[in-house]
């Protein structure tokens, strides 16, 4: 398993479902899981309210989106990355929503994912630039984290 850190509120969009795609100016070859990291950076949050609007979810409130607090130095979500595309190619078949989260200007890429799997609450990560590897003890916390939430599910079912 990868590891990729955003800055928030975008690593919050992901783990909420809003943003499927994530988008950089670099391609990447890797294909399979896909660990979500909500870096420390908080310096997109004081716009939060304009991209918010922009994307035509809720307004307001620059703490929360969704009822969710905006985590920070945490892993916030599991994805499977399926593919990588150009953003010139992709852009017109997306929501408004998913165009709005991020920057589909000529010349970059889209990561595409599936299977959003959300760590609540997340697992506390010190995160990185780039691409890396996931550290196996943190496989094996968030493998944990899984099998305890889908445990809970299990119990609370009538």
């Amino acid at each position: 398993m990868k590891i990729l850190s955003l800055w928030q509120p975008w690593a919050t969009f992901m783990a909420l479902g809003y943003k499927a795609n994530e988008t950089r100016s670099w391609p990447t070859s890797y294909r399979g899981p896909l660990a979500i990291h909500a870096a420390k950076n908080t310096s997109a949050l004081e716009d939060v309210d304009e991209i918010l609007m922009d994307a035509g979810l809720m307004g307001g409130d620059r703490t929360t989106v969704g009822g969710t607090k905006w985590p920070l130095g945490q892993i916030v979500a599991v994805v499977d990355l399926i593919d990588c595309k150009r953003t010139e190619d992709i852009r017109g078949d997306l929501s408004h929503c998913e165009r709005a989260l991020g920057n589909y200007s000529d010349s970059r890429f889209a990561w595409v994912t599936t299977n959003l799997r959300r760590l609540k609450p997340g697992i506390p990560f010190r995160g990185m630039h780039g691409l890396k590897p996931l550290p196996d003890e943190t496989q094996g916390e968030i493998l944990k984290r899984f099998l305890e939430m889908a445990a809970a599910r299990y119990e609370n079912k009538p």
